[in-house]
């Protein structure tokens, strides 16, 4: 008796099960909605995109919301990041940016709890109003930057976790980083 050969080869299906459809979709956002696929610093693009995210989460105010909504993207980023890494067949691409993007509202997690705590507000035009509001953003963007381009440890150690997990939590203790530093000076200000 022979083994059972499995089901036949269907080329519209990954060889890990992905259907050819999931694939292209999971690359497009995966690239940032394709474009940083072939811009230079597609990092940076990337955290750029994230700074939109971030707006958009803030923008209503609710802060069960902006951490529901950072949480739910974060988990959903795995599995796409996993099946566009093996789609593109390579270990954490250069094009492969929503890590920097879902990253970006964790950097500035802390500081829009401490609003919330603070004044029971954290409407985008409420962390905005702040002195020293822009000089905030742009600190913790170029801060985030740094750590995920630099990689100190622990951040270098989980790259080499396999597929979404090695590709998202480098920038998930980057952006963990970020917001303990944005805190911490905000606080000092």
């Amino acid at each position: 008796m022979s083994p059972d050969p499995g089901p036949p080869h269907d080329p519209e299906r990954h060889p890990r099960g992905a259907p050819a459809r999931f694939q292209r979709w999971s690359v497009f956002l995966a690239q940032g909605f394709g474009l940083c696929a072939r811009l230079p610093a597609p990092g940076t693009w990337g955290s750029l995109l994230g700074l939109m995210v971030f707006a958009a989460l803030a923008w209503p105010g609710s802060y069960p919301l902006y951490l529901a909504g950072t949480v739910f993207l974060l988990g959903v980023s795995v599995p796409v990041c996993t099946v566009a890494e093996l789609a593109l067949g390579q270990k954490d691409p250069g094009s492969v940016v929503l890590d920097e993007v879902v990253a970006m509202p964790l950097c500035y997690l802390g500081w829009v709890t401490d609003r919330w705590l603070v004044t029971g507000r954290c409407s985008l035009e409420d962390l905005l109003a702040q002195p020293h509001a822009w000089l905030i953003v742009v600190t913790g963007f170029l801060l985030f930057r740094g750590l995920d381009i630099a990689k100190p440890w622990p951040i270098r150690a989980v790259q080499s976790l396999p597929g979404g997990w090695g590709v998202m939590l480098d920038d998930i203790l980057a952006a963990l980083g970020t917001a303990t530093i944005l805190l911490l000076l905000t606080r000092a200000v």
